[in-house]
């Protein structure tokens, strides 16, 4: 969209050679979360090849980084309520 509609190309004479991402960002098994959230930040993607060995082999997205991270919290304000309450957490 932003590469070819945007601008005004014809996507039917666009070559996706001439729009598409040259130098790929990816991430590592190894990378955490919140590194990979602010790897995507910084590039301004929404989507990170994860590679293992020189190959892909998988996809994670911005989505799925940040879903994670709202569970994480949602868990912790449970818990910090149930101890503010003394109630077992849920």
């Amino acid at each position: 969209m932003t590469r070819v509609v945007i601008p005004g190309r014809d996507p039917s004479k666009t070559r996706v050679a001439d729009v598409m991402t040259t130098e790929v960002v990816t991430a590592s098994l190894e990378e955490h979360v919140d590194f990979c959230v602010d790897k995507m930040k910084r590039v301004g993607c929404r989507h990170l090849p994860v590679v293992c060995d020189g190959r892909v082999i998988g996809m994670v997205s911005m989505r799925d980084l940040l879903r994670d991270e709202i569970e994480e919290q949602d868990h912790e304000i449970r818990n910090l309520r149930a101890y503010l309450h003394q109630e077992p957490p849920l």
